[in-house]
């Protein structure tokens, strides 16, 4: 027997029921139903939940286990938010419902913005705010159950946040919460949307064809147990092959044609006898698809009206946009939408007052459309275009995404093209790329027949503008030098129309990327241009994004004043037109400028200011780099115990949303910090991994020179000269290009101090007597060149010339506050020193910051950073 259940009807006993709608039980599937209740029941007890990723072929049930997983789920008091992925949905469409079930009467302002019922479409936001808010509901609505269909379908920005979801709530943490996905994948292959399959927490189920037995209880659980009806399930199994919905339609067709009757007791006859049984043409489609236009034969014209303004529309629809649409008034509309909801094929939604309407299945869309000419499906989509954009005037960017699709496949090309870059404009603010980049390539395929209804300069206009956004969107990805083409056609487009606004905007992109390239000249003239062109435009919103790059690309350059005087109007422009991304990066900008004159109070607050705003934004890409240059501030001024929380802060929330880029600064500078407390093991771990990342992702080459100069201090640190002096001749090539911080003289000591222990003392002093000296350093660099070059003196047994240098770093540590490296000094001084009065004071001076500084810090990196300095 196949189960429990195939015993009791061969009894003619009857099981528990789930639903009104035949088949009233789910047939087989033992392990799936076994692996939903073992998960239910861990959560119900406040265990770790799983995620179950249910996979098959089309009609193979996936839906109808999604629907026995909610009664599960909810038999068991547990609350279940589900949603289903739709083609071209909005970014986090399918989650839309699952927050409108489980977020009912909670207070998640960002979610009711982004996924309530009045979606906010004018507002900007980040995609961080948003996934850490939907992991705050779901964690307070544990335990809990998500329940996804058709992942296949999803966009971009429901993958991410269910990838996001489960990685913080299963793998980095446990919460008894057990997500449900369901995708159109046949047994065995592997090409999942969902990145997370090598996840030990992820089941996954293949779902095949239903065996003989199986169809033989799905038969019996309608039919009494006689001769005829295992013939007939014999029959149907051969015939289907054991696809779940096609024998369902084929027992539907039965019953239409009355070949199947019903009986008072609520089961069913079989009319046939069993020689009947396999001589009769039993009403056997050749497809799912032949199955469902079998469903829709009976349906009267104005009832398929009603249906295909629905296969249309793509997403539900209100009833008012209905009755715009057809050719009845709205009782003839409810009508056929009763006949529709009836017969399976419309669902019905309500939310407050309103009503809404949308197919039951995606396969209908394909079957109610296909016997329509081209020029009438046309015709349909231009209609609800010209409907939605009636009826949504005021509030346009609310239906963009629908507006573009409809009058797109209506053939009017220059509607569409309008609507594409205002949806692609619209993610492209709110940083979801992918989304963006989609709509954007739409756009420029429409282009050539868009221009045929414009004139010539509104035409470049739009090229220009949807060039900008594209370059914007394919550097956000890392794609450079598409990007720059981009940019460099938008400038040139924008240069011919001679538009002061858009030439601003081209040229601040394309001298952001050539900075980005490392062409420094071209970069400052591309920027100069663009804040030229903006007072030219009299827009001062265009000024603060090329003042910030300008200013940094000075500062690279030396120009520390002109680089204060452009962060400082940078932040001005910004709190005056509003712009908070600007702000932030206006006092990021400061911060490190105040790093660079010795003004580390100043410092301090600029860069907490800047992340702060970062934060609020969730802006995650610059939110690391203010962090990490807050950790060097920390670290420097000994606030030991901050420096390592917002290092490992920094790294934890880039590894909520795999942001690899804020991982490896983060990894980075927290393997300073652990070098600092002497958790040596640790600190080389980090340096280790932050490494392999940068170099996995391409970054800017100065993300690698930091990586492998924190290598070089923790191995020199361990005692491994060798490895220390291999990551050194790696580091060495990249200095001439890329040593933005000034440090190829601290490179050349730790190069001597690798080459002394290694016993190759000649070589060593060598290496440092010939040393590249630069006329003017930074303090916090300043400071550490003195340390690096004195310890190498010490490793060469030269202790005058260590002293000189360690005195002279000391004199740079005291002048800035920086606490930790007059630590450093004084307890390197003390066995350099051979007055004992002045190394009574360096001993006393020492114990004194070693407890300052060892006095917040958890035990555990107390007692390290004790005996480091003991």
């Amino acid at each position: 027997y196949a189960s429990a259940e195939h015993l009791l009807h061969v009894l003619n006993d009857s099981p528990e029921v789930e639903g009104a709608a035949w088949p009233r039980r789910t047939v087989g599937r033992r392990p799936a139903k076994a692996a939903l209740r073992e998960a239910f029941d861990q959560i119900v007890g406040g265990n770790q939940g799983v995620v179950i990723q249910v996979c098959g072929g089309p009609g193979y049930g996936k839906t109808r286990l999604l629907d026995l997983a909610e009664a599960y789920a909810r038999r068991r008091g547990l609350p279940v938010g589900r949603g289903r992925c739709r083609p071209q949905d909005r970014p986090f469409g399918a989650f839309s419902r699952v927050y409108r079930a489980l977020g009912a009467g909670l207070n998640y302002p960002v979610l009711e913005q982004v996924l309530g019922d009045k979606q906010d479409q004018d507002t900007l936001w980040e995609r961080y705010p948003i996934m850490a808010a939907f992991r705050e509901l779901l964690v307070a609505s544990a335990p809990c159950v998500v329940i996804l269909d058709g992942l296949e379908r999803a966009d971009p920005a429901t993958v991410e946040l269910l990838e996001y979801l489960v990685r913080n709530t299963l793998e980095l943490v446990e919460e008894p919460i057990v997500y449900v996905v369901a995708q159109l994948q046949q047994p065995g292959e592997d090409k999942s949307h969902f990145q997370l399959a090598e996840l030990e927490a992820v089941r996954r189920i293949d779902l095949g064809p239903l065996d003989g037995s199986e169809v033989e209880e799905l038969i019996l659980s309608l039919l009494d147990n006689r001769a005829s009806s295992l013939a007939l399930a014999e029959r149907l199994y051969v015939e289907s092959d054991g696809s779940p919905a096609l024998i369902t339609d084929m027992v539907r067709g039965m019953l239409d044609e009355g070949t199947i009757v019903p009986r008072a007791t609520g089961r069913h006859r079989l009319v046939l006898d069993v020689g009947e049984i396999t001589r009769s043409k039993l009403p056997m489609p050749a497809s799912l698809r032949q199955a469902l236009k079998e469903r829709l034969a009976p349906l009267l014209p104005e009832v398929m009206d009603v249906a295909r303004v629905l296969a249309v529309a793509r997403r539900r629809v209100d009833l008012d946009t209905l009755v715009a649409l057809t050719k009845g008034d709205e009782e003839d509309v409810m009508d056929a939408l009763d006949e529709l909801v009836d017969a399976l094929i419309v669902v019905e939604e309500h939310e407050d007052e309103d009503e809404w309407f949308a197919l039951n299945q995606a396969r209908l869309r394909d079957v109610l459309l296909e016997d329509l000419s081209e020029d009438d499906l046309r015709g349909r989509h231009r209609r609800f275009g010209e409907v939605l954009e009636q009826k949504n005037r005021h509030q346009i960017t609310q239906v963009v995404e629908e507006l573009a699709y409809h009058f797109e496949n209506g053939g009017v090309a220059a509607k569409a093209y309008t609507y594409l870059l205002l949806t692609a404009t619209k993610y492209l603010h709110r940083s979801l790329y992918e989304e963006s980049l989609e709509y954007i390539d739409r756009a420029l395929k429409l282009e050539p027949s868009a221009r045929l209804s414009l004139v010539l300069d509104i035409a470049d206009k739009r090229l220009a503008e949807v060039l900008i956004a594209k370059s914007q969107a394919q550097f956000s990805l890392g794609r450079w030098a598409d990007a720059l083409d981009a940019a460099k056609e938008a400038r040139r487009l924008a240069q011919e129309l001679q538009e002061p606004h858009l030439i601003s905007r081209a040229a601040a992109e394309v001298g952001l990327q050539l900075r980005n390239l490392g062409q420094i000249q071209e970069s400052e003239r591309e920027l100069r241009d663009a804040l030229k062109r903006a007072d030219e435009a009299g827009e001062p919103a265009l000024r603060p994004g090329p003042l910030y790059q300008l200013a940094g690309l000075v500062w690279g350059m030396g120009n520390i004043d002109e680089a204060e005087s452009l962060w400082n109007e940078c932040l001005e422009v910004a709190i005056q037109v509003g712009d908070k991304r600007a702000q932030g990066s206006g006092y990021n900008g400061l911060g490190i400028l105040a790093i660079c004159r010795g003004r580390t109070m100043e410092a301090r607050r600029h860069l907490e200011e800047s992340a702060a705003l970062f934060e609020s934004l969730g802006m995650l890409g610059p939110l690391a780099i203010t962090r990490v240059n807050l950790v060097e501030l920390y670290l420097a001024t000994g606030i030991l115990k901050k420096a390592l929380y917002l290092a490992e802060r920094t790294v934890a929330q880039a590894r909520e949303v795999f942001h690899a880029h804020g991982i490896a600064l983060g990894l980075a500078w927290r393997g300073q910090v652990l070098l600092a407390l002497g958790r040596l093991d640790d600190a080389k771990r980090d340096a280790v991994d932050a490494i392999r990342l940068v170099r996995q992702l391409g970054t800017a080459p100065e993300d690698e020179v930091l990586t492998l100069a924190t290598l070089v201090l923790v191995c020199l640190a361990r005692g491994e000269p060798d490895e220390a002096l291999k990551v050194v001749e790696e580091l060495l090539p990249s200095l001439a290009e890329y040593d933005y911080e000034g440090i190829r003289s601290q490179v050349a000591a730790w190069h001597a101090q690798a080459l002394a222990e290694l016993g190759r003392k000649e070589e060593a002093r060598r290496v440092l007597e010939a040393r590249f000296i630069p006329e003017q350093q930074w303090p916090h660099i300043q400071v550490k060149t003195f340390l690096a070059v004195g310890i190498a003196w010490v490793r060469l047994g030269a202790s005058g010339e260590a002293k000189a240098e360690l005195e002279r770093a000391l004199q740079v540590a005291e002048a800035n506050g920086f606490r930790y490296f007059q630590l450093l000094m004084h307890h390197l001084l003390i066995k350099l020193t051979t007055n004992e009065e002045e190394q009574a004071r360096h001993i006393r001076v020492a114990s004194s910051l070693s407890r300052s500084l060892a006095a917040s810090l958890p035990r555990r990196d107390a007692e390290h950073f004790s005996k480091v300095f003991s």
